[in-house]
């Protein structure tokens, strides 16, 4: 896995996987499980839909309020998921999404990163 230092500091992945929601789907808050001592960046990316377009927003609450983010196919969102609530409301009928969702810890973390 390789990671563009927009950081300021080296990384290393810890776990990936695809998340492939199905028509009526509900991503419920939560925060992304922690690895290390410092919470490092999330990375999502949108894979096309099978089942025609749909732009199926996420919510990520920061302290000022809720932010809907929109993405398009391909592209990614980097934020700090094990800090920051994240969830979607449901997919609506007839839709789906496939994400690919990465994580990172600091290079030097030396704890399980199962």
């Amino acid at each position: 896995m390789r990671c563009l230092n927009i950081l300021a500091r080296r990384v290393k992945g810890t776990y990936a996987y695809v998340a492939v929601y199905q028509s009526g789907s509900i991503l419920e808050r939560h925060t992304d499980r922690n690895n290390a001592s410092t919470p490092l960046p999330s990375a999502s990316t949108q894979l096309p839909k099978p089942l025609g377009p749909c732009s199926w927003p996420i919510n990520l609450e920061i302290p000022q309020g809720t932010i809907r983010v929109f993405q398009e196919l391909g592209e990614g969102l980097l934020f700090r998921g094990r800090t920051i609530a994240h969830h979607r409301d449901r997919l609506p009928a007839g839709h789906s999404l496939t994400s690919i969702l990465f994580h990172y810890v600091d290079q030097d973390f030396k704890g399980s990163l199962s």
